[in-house]
């Protein structure tokens, strides 16, 4: 039986992948990494500037590690 959460997850992947896959077919993976590394390591030194980046990783560990690799698969898988 499928269930609600089921549902959210199958849907979230597929947003996720379409996501990426649109990125990636915007610009190529160099000029991504070149726009996306230095703001998120500015958003990273924020969110640690105010002291809530351990109290999220504490919460939500296993979302953030599940999040980042479905996202990279997604865009390895496209960029082939």
């Amino acid at each position: 039986m499928i269930t609600i959460e089921d549902q959210i997850d199958h849907f979230l992947t597929q947003l996720s992948c379409s996501i990426s896959e649109t990125i990636v077919n915007l610009v190529s993976l160099e000029n991504l990494l070149i726009l996306v590394l230095p703001l998120l390591v500015i958003l990273y030194r924020i969110i640690k500037q105010l002291g809530i980046w351990d109290q999220f990783l504490g919460r939500d560990k296993a979302l953030v590690r599940y999040s980042l690799s479905l996202l990279f698969f997604c865009m390895g898988k496209s960029s082939h």
